[in-house]
């Protein structure tokens, strides 16, 4: 009875562990400060094919501005400074954003191209830049952190300061939670969000937004634009011409202005 009892557990764990989110995830350490090993694990991960793995960055500051000569991506949403494969859990090691910085020192690329289903977290993103990255004005968005579609990626605990684009200067079109951005802008190009730019799918939840600009005439949301549901956020001196806060978002609740 015994023998029988032990086989069936182990047939269960086998099924368990062979469902999705239950693979063991390879975590890849990057030092302090170590672009060069950052963009060297990012590519191998390409490479390889190693998706849903984990790429944890110890305490640190990464000036990511000298790989505007190499970007990791160049597709049809503009240079982007780092990318990597579908599923990456992307993580600063200490879980507070502030210890983890990654400066692209307004060098004319956004910093990330997420892929489907990425989980960022603990990490601040500063001085990304996409604006005119493209002819068209619409790709040029997120200058921190941009999209190429598939399963929606999402950003939790970061912080997000000093990025632009010509949509959502900071993010665009993934879901945001307990995020803090500052100083983001949309200066020039087309659509809303002068620091967070998505569509009725996307949502952001618990953030706060201080002092972001959407500078493009008839634009909406100097904070945010377009999203599907923005809730719990303070949302405090931001400026566009159309919704000095938040524009063209389908549903919005618990804020503070």
């Amino acid at each position: 009875m015994k023998a029988i009892r032990k086989l069936l557990i182990s047939f269960g764990l086998v099924a368990l562990f062979a469902l999705p989110g239950f693979a063991w995830k390879k975590v890849n350490l990057i030092p302090s400060g170590d672009v060069v090993a950052l963009t060297n694990t990012l590519r191998r991960m390409i490479t390889n094919g190693e998706t849903y793995d984990i790429v944890r960055l110890e305490a640190g500051t990464y000036d990511l501005s000298p790989l505007i000569d190499a970007p990791m991506a160049e597709p049809y949403i503009g240079k982007s400074l780092l990318d990597g494969p579908n599923g990456t859990f992307f993580e600063g090691a200490t879980g507070n954003p502030d210890d983890v910085i990654l400066d692209a020192k307004g060098v004319n690329a956004r910093i990330l191209k997420v892929a489907s289903g990425w989980e960022i977290s603990g990490i601040t993103f500063k001085n990304g830049n996409a604006c005119g990255l493209t002819a068209t004005h619409r790709n040029n968005a997120g200058g921190a952190i941009g999209t190429t579609g598939g399963s929606v990626s999402t950003a939790k605990n970061c912080k997000f300061v000093g990025n632009k684009s010509g949509r959502g200067g900071a993010v665009a079109d993934i879901n945001c939670e307990n995020c803090h951005f500052e100083a983001n802008s949309a200066p020039s190009g087309w659509g809303n969000g002068g620091a967070a730019a998505g569509a009725s799918g996307n949502k952001i939840i618990n953030c706060t937004f201080i002092c972001n600009t959407n500078g493009i005439d008839w634009c909406a949301g100097g904070a945010v634009g377009g999203y599907g549901l923005v809730s719990g956020c303070t949302v405090i001196s931001n400026m566009a011409s159309l919704g000095g806060g938040l524009g063209e978002c389908k549903g919005v609740t618990n804020c503070v202005f």
